[in-house]
């Protein structure tokens, strides 16, 4: 049942469309650069360890921090309405409501993988193979998935008595967007900025990934353990807070 829904959700993205699945290529490959051009032509933005003119240099890291953005963006954007687009299911006594945000960061997830085959692609024609390290990817964005289911169970219950989630959350991906180190390094932001930005969570995980695909770096297990930790206390949080509300849902929905 998960893999037939998360299927059918990734195909109703492009169902219809003459390009079909192609999309899910020429999306984050055109906002790579759109986004190189006015953050490293017009801004001058830089990466520390790339000379000024290095463009291609600054749009992986670029793509790298999209990909790894994009996976929450899309959960926290569909979430809010994620029970309440599924009433058919809610009133089904046996069917699982609780695989929906699965399924939601699955489909997401499917977007992300074909995003980080491209930047594999285009990291080994411009500078060589990868590092050995890459295996490792899955592994390290756990934490960053059971922060981003956690966040989707929460929201999806949430959203199903308090409509006006749905209108908060899409400036608030916005402000995540501009407050995560997905245009600029993190090594850039003056302290004591800094120390507020190594609170948030996708921070980590978008250097993690930048570091392992383009580097071939992994970071501190202190540093993994705790963002796991969080991860997944979070995760328990949200499941418990959607099985508490799900009793409520038929009758709202």
């Amino acid at each position: 049942m998960l893999r037939r829904l998360t299927r059918r959700e990734f195909e109703a993205r492009y169902r219809g469309s003459i390009l079909g699945l192609t999309w899910a290529v020429i999306t984050p490959v055109t906002m790579m650069a759109v986004y190189t051009f006015v953050f490293h032509s017009v801004l001058a933005a830089r990466w520390p360890g790339h000379a000024v003119d290095d463009r291609m240099g600054y749009a992986l890291n670029l793509l790298a921090g999209l990909i790894v953005f994009n996976v929450i963006a899309e959960c926290l954007g569909r979430a809010p309405r994620l029970i309440l687009e599924n009433p058919s299911y809610v009133k089904k006594l046996v069917f699982p409501v609780e695989i929906l945000p699965v399924v939601a960061l699955l489909g997401a997830l499917i977007s992300a993988s074909i995003g980080c085959l491209v930047l594999l692609l285009l990291q080994w024609a411009t500078g060589g193979p990868p590092s050995p390290a890459i295996l490792l990817l899955p592994l390290l964005v756990m934490p960053l998935l059971s922060l981003c289911l956690g966040v989707t169970y929460l929201l999806a219950a949430l959203g199903v008595f308090l409509r006006d989630i749905g209108q908060i959350i899409g400036p608030l991906v916005m402000v995540l967007m501009f407050l995560s180190p997905v245009f600029y390094p993190a090594e850039s932001v003056p302290q004591p900025w800094r120390d507020w930005l190594e609170l948030n969570p996708l921070a980590a995980a978008i250097g993690w990934v930048r570091g392992v695909i383009l580097l071939g770096n992994l970071p501190s297990v202190g540093a993994y353990v705790g963002q796991l930790a969080a991860g997944v206390l979070f995760l328990a949080l949200g499941y418990r807070t959607f099985m508490a509300l799900r009793p409520g849902f038929a009758d709202v929905v």
